[in-house]
């Protein structure tokens, strides 16, 4: 999972660039009618009754959660309020609502965490989202989105993808550049079917070593490896890859090593162009 480390205390982020005016997609994206509850800017109050102060506790070096310190990573005018993000990360329609219970900004930073509950109000897994301003914009990471092994009847409803969907519409509107995600077992080809792509050239060429040996491991001649092997220029290319009735790609992500990978929101974008087909952004 790619890290971005706290500055010190000297540091002085540069302010935001400023946004458009966001839009009614975020609107649409999390099915919400009344559009003035969705989005706005926390001017003078912290978030809700959750908010819980960046004491060091819930994330180590933030601020203490002034109105500005979001205001410094959304922009101006562009701060979410509590109920978008909420909206965002759940999927009332299967099963699944997001219950944050921790949240802090500062240093350019906004860590949103929280509980997974279903219907009935148990806890059936966790989630953990970090906004980061930086040189190339904000960024968000996926850091945690986890269902318990005892509510296995939860995985398979499609949560994942339409969670995801969900918030992929609203990050365009709040301007922002690029997710980063870490994969576990479960998103090893879960990310890569929703457009995700290796994080870096480094990645890229150890997962594509991996790809070669997985298929000499299955016989195949240097030929065929040569051939084959192209679909690993790309995590979403060789999610999508079959020989001779075999999902080779799938196949090898679910038993392979988890990966680093990011998706670029990016019109032209091979993996943002890939994502907007699958997912119909």
């Amino acid at each position: 999972m790619e890290q971005t480390s706290l500055p010190g205390k000297a540091y002085k982020p540069a302010p935001p660039p400023p946004h458009a005016p966001l839009t009614t997609k975020l609107q649409e994206a999390a099915g919400v009618k009344e559009p003035h509850k969705l989005l706005g800017v926390q001017s003078v109050q912290p978030p809700g009754s959750w908010f819980e102060k960046g004491d060091g506790d819930v994330f180590e070096g933030t601020g203490d959660g002034n109105p500005s310190d979001y205001e410094e990573v959304f922009g101006k005018g562009n701060v979410p309020t509590p109920d978008s993000l909420q909206m965002m990360y759940s999927s009332p329609s299967r099963g699944v609502t997001a219950e944050p219970d921790k949240i802090a900004a500062g240093w350019g930073k906004m860590r949103y965490s929280g509980d997974l509950m279903d219907d009935d109000g148990n806890k059936v897994g966790e989630f953990k989202r970090t906004f980061v301003r930086g040189d190339s914009g904000l960024q968000v990471h996926h850091d945690l989105f986890w269902i318990a092994d005892d509510y296995e009847h939860l995985k398979g409803r499609g949560i994942g993808k339409d969670v995801t969907t969900k918030a992929l519409r609203a990050y365009r509107d709040m301007s922002v550049t690029k997710v980063h995600v870490s994969t576990a077992k479960d998103g090893r080809v879960a990310w890569a079917c929703m457009g995700f792509d290796w994080a870096n050239e480094f990645e890229r060429a150890g997962m594509t070593e991996c790809f070669h040996r997985f298929l000499r491991d299955r016989g195949y001649s240097n030929q065929d490896r040569a051939i084959l092997g192209t679909a690993a220029k790309h995590a979403f290319t060789l999610a999508s890859l079959e020989h001779d009735g075999e999902m080779l790609g799938r196949e090898f992500l679910e038993d392979g090593p988890g990966w680093d990978g990011v998706l670029n929101l990016r019109d032209g974008d091979p993996g943002y162009e890939f994502a907007k087909r699958r997912l119909k952004l």
